[in-house]
């Protein structure tokens, strides 16, 4: 998980906190997919643990964003105005995200159709 080790090194360096604070922030959060994967897999198959991992892993950036914002500003803004900068943050990002994924899909779909129309294979 890149985004939370990034995650850690950046708030322990940033804020100046110890990496104890970050790693108690993000630490139950495997667990709980893990939980989770497991139910959505035996319940409803492969394809859709995968599908839900991938939706896991795309949605750890704004997630991630959400609490350091939320750490940057609390102390300086105070609960309202950090609560609201740190929302927009994690929607930007998340936006980001799934332009990202939305323009990597749609040229991986090209591809495979130019691939099928030529005649080569996979």
């Amino acid at each position: 998980m890149l985004p939370t080790e990034a995650m850690i090194g950046w708030s322990h360096g940033a804020l100046l906190c110890p990496p104890s604070f970050a790693v108690g922030v993000c630490s139950p959060f495997p667990v709980l997919v893990v939980a989770q994967v497991v139910h959505t897999h035996r319940h409803m198959g492969a394809g859709s643990a995968v599908e839900f991992l991938r939706g896991v892993v795309h949605a750890e950036f704004a997630f991630l964003t959400w609490f350091g914002v939320l750490a940057v500003l609390l102390p300086a803004l105070g609960v309202g105005a950090a609560f609201g900068a740190a929302a927009c943050c994690a929607a930007v990002v998340q936006g980001t995200v799934y332009a990202i994924r939305r323009t990597r899909s749609a040229s991986l779909v090209r591809g495979q159709v130019r691939q099928a129309s030529s005649g080569r294979t996979a």
